[in-house]
């Protein structure tokens, strides 16, 4: 269910031709886990990964995390958002897959306890939670579809006319606003320039 929901979120549901492979590992060479294929990672760290069981009843951050990092696409990942817009895929699957997970990152799948973040951390612009509050206000303001068909307009274009992505940092982020403006019938450039 986790993956296929993270596909269906980057619009590219149609473009899976195998599974996620998991390799837990004594020594794991990039931090408790990393993404790719297969996602690596440590065992003293994750033991219990991709437990199916706690994937039900708990969820997990982590493996929705190292899962969604294999969805992300440069086109609308900006510098220093790395580790930002993985965590799109992590909270959608948190919050559709998982009642009142105890996790610490559970803020993020509730519509207002996000807003109220993004008011409290505002001052931290460094700080992953604070950015990604940026992603979130937008998929709670407008919908996750929102969100799954504005990066379904990146994939079109990759398949269809390539030249016109973006190549610089600039080009990211005017046409994250463009492309998320269009969709939603809604110019989010005061937003973004002013409060991110």
């Amino acid at each position: 269910d986790m993956v296929i929901m993270q596909d269906e979120l980057a619009s590219r549901a149609n473009l899976r031709t195998g599974a996620e492979l998991v390799n837990v590992d004594i020594q794991n060479n990039a931090g408790a886990a990393h993404s790719g294929y297969p996602i690596q990672a440590g065992d003293a760290d994750w033991g219990n990964l991709a437990d199916l069981d706690r994937l039900k009843t708990t969820g997990s951050w982590g493996d929705y995390h190292e899962v969604g990092h294999n969805h992300q696409r440069r086109w609308w990942t900006f510098e220093g958002h790395e580790e930002v817009t993985v965590n799109i895929f992590a909270a959608y699957c948190l919050r559709n897959l998982v009642d009142n997970s105890p996790d610490g990152w559970s803020w993020s799948t509730d519509k207002l306890t996000t807003m109220d973040k993004s008011v409290s951390v505002t001052s931290e612009s460094s700080y992953h939670s604070y950015w990604l509050t940026f992603w979130m206000n937008q998929a709670y303001w407008f919908g996750f579809d929102q969100l799954r068909d504005t990066f379904g307009t990146y994939e079109d274009d990759n398949d269809n006319d390539p030249g016109v992505l973006p190549t610089t940092i600039q080009e990211q982020r005017d046409q994250w606003i463009v492309r998320f403006s269009t969709q939603v019938g809604h110019d989010i450039t005061g937003y973004a320039r002013d409060t991110y």
